[in-house]
């Protein structure tokens, strides 16, 4: 956490954070190959510059991780903070992807009773349905990591073709204590703490 907002009185610091659930076993599906992504465009008050977010293809080509530089939300005593992501996969081989589980963990200190933060997620490939993360929020007092997981009840297919749009819009609601007395502060500039996601893939048919 950034000392120099924990050393301020009546402070609170929320680091949200994504990360990929497990995907299906290896022989359900066929492995990814001739996968690439790229972040294709990045927009909201959480990720004002393009670049606010960037993207790393796993080794494997089993998903990619996306790393913020910018998401941060002061609350005094609500702020709102959004990112809007679009991401760009090329597929080579007649494969297309699909998402099964999203995972988002994170740390929190959060002083008092008045201090919570609610975050929510959407995400869909384009042409695709919207799939939505049910809301998590925390309460405090509350100091340490925190974790929900998302399993979709069907993968969440793209499209059979050789380039997919996969769009992400993340929202984080900080809330202080009195007004003026206590700020919240949404980051992830920490190498540890990035989203990342995890896909399967299988054979157009």
């Amino acid at each position: 956490m950034t000392s120099r907002y924990l050393k301020k009185v009546g402070v609170t610091l929320v680091t949200a954070v994504l990360a990929a659930g497990t995907a299906l076993p290896a022989a359900a599906h066929a492995p990814s190959r001739g996968i690439t992504v790229r972040v294709e465009s990045v927009a909201g008050s959480g990720c004002p510059t393009p670049a606010s977010a960037t993207v790393t293809p796993h080794l494997g080509e089993q998903g990619f991780t996306i790393a913020y530089q910018q998401f941060a939300a002061v609350a005094s005593p609500q702020t709102s903070k959004f990112c809007n992501l679009v991401v760009r996969a090329k597929i080579d081989g007649g494969l297309h992807i699909g998402l099964r589980k999203v995972t988002y963990r994170g740390t929190a200190d959060l002083v008092n009773a008045n201090a919570s933060f609610v975050f929510e997620a959407k995400y869909h490939w384009l042409g695709q349905p919207t799939i939505y993360q049910p809301a998590y929020t925390k309460a405090g007092p509350f100091e340490g990591d925190w974790e929900v997981s998302h399993t979709l009840k069907e993968v969440h297919w793209g499209p059979c073709q050789p380039e997919a749009q996969f769009d992400i819009l993340q929202n984080l609601k900080a809330r202080g204590g009195a007004p003026g007395a206590s700020d919240v502060v949404v980051q992830t500039t920490d190498a540890g703490y990035a989203a990342v996601y995890e896909w399967v893939t299988e054979r157009c048919v």
